[in-house]
């Protein structure tokens, strides 16, 4: 045993083997990778700008710089891979990207975390959540897996001791996307 670092004692899941490897998230993970044209990541960022200066007087704890653009980012990767249409209209908020058919589809875009995260308030038994892992600065990104919202409460745990309390999952849990 390796008693100066204790690191035979250490029980390593595949998350936290992945964390501790060191790689970018983007390389840690997989999923179906998508290339986004400029042309739309252009778009994607005049209107996270739009979206980001409605939200300027109102109160979003979570809401960074780039958040809405990273929304929209995943957004798009789901889109194109789906042949879908991205949801372009200025709004506070929105409930859902996505309908399909019967399904409500919420597509969640990180491009660090790796974990689904869905706030609390917001979560749906019956919606489908989608987890994208985006490098914006290359117009790229991945389609991890996804979750119904039932078996994001199953499998997931609350963060609690933050303003907006949300549920997240790690990547490892999430049903694998198939092309």
């Amino acid at each position: 045993m390796n008693f100066n670092d204790f690191s035979e004692l250490v029980t390593y899941t595949p998350l936290t083997r992945a964390i501790a490897d060191g790689k970018p998230l983007f390389d840690r993970v997989n999923g179906i990778e998508v290339k986004l044209t400029q042309k739309l990541v252009d778009k994607a960022k005049r209107v996270a700008k739009i979206r980001k200066e409605n939200h300027k007087n109102h109160n979003k704890s979570d809401f960074n710089d780039k958040a809405d653009f990273i929304g929209l980012f995943g957004e798009c990767i789901f889109a194109t891979k789906c042949n879908l249409e991205v949801d372009w209209e200025i709004k506070l908020r929105d409930e859902v990207d996505f309908i399909v058919g019967n399904d409500f589809i919420d597509v969640k875009s990180t491009e660090h975390s790796p974990y689904l995260s869905v706030k609390s308030n917001r979560l749906h038994n019956e919606y489908i959540y989608v987890f994208c892992v985006c490098r914006t600065k290359i117009n790229d990104g991945k389609i991890v897996g996804w979750l119904r919202g039932a078996d994001v409460l199953k499998l997931g745990k609350e963060v609690i001791n933050v303003e907006e309390p949300y549920w997240r999952v790690p990547f490892p849990k999430l049903n694998n996307m198939t092309p």
